[in-house]
């Protein structure tokens, strides 16, 4: 699959997942999921966590275990960190971050993981 219609996939999860989000600053978000690996032909097992975050000094981690999973980290604001690990086939990851003083990392174990799309603006 083209790295287009990975990211195409990924933004599509996003809109049709509810966000885990905080909208003041000094907030942190931990998303930990666990998924068995999927049957032939379906995605069941697969995870998918989407953060957004508004204000400065937030952090947000999300651990995900299971056999494809997807991340989306939106953080708008400075000095943000986000952390992800996924451990599992392969797993999409997005992470936008707005602002100044912002990290970032990520962690993939697996079969061939895709490639992470890190966005970072000033």
């Amino acid at each position: 699959m083209s790295t287009a219609r990975l990211l195409l996939a990924a933004a599509s999860i996003a809109l049709a997942a509810g966000p885990a989000s905080a909208a003041a600053s000094d907030s942190a978000v931990l998303i930990t999921q666990a998924g068995m690996a999927p049957q032939s032909g379906t995605t069941s097992g697969s995870n998918i966590s989407v953060i957004i975050q508004q204000g400065s000094n937030n952090y947000a981690e999300s651990d995900q275990t299971g056999a494809a999973n997807t991340d989306t980290i939106e953080q708008r604001g400075n000095n943000n960190s986000s952390t992800v690990v996924q451990k599992g086939i392969g797993g999409i990851v997005v992470d936008i971050q707005t602002g100044n003083g912002n990290k970032f990392s990520v962690t993939q174990t697996g079969i061939d993981p895709p490639p992470v799309v890190l966005v970072q603006h000033r």
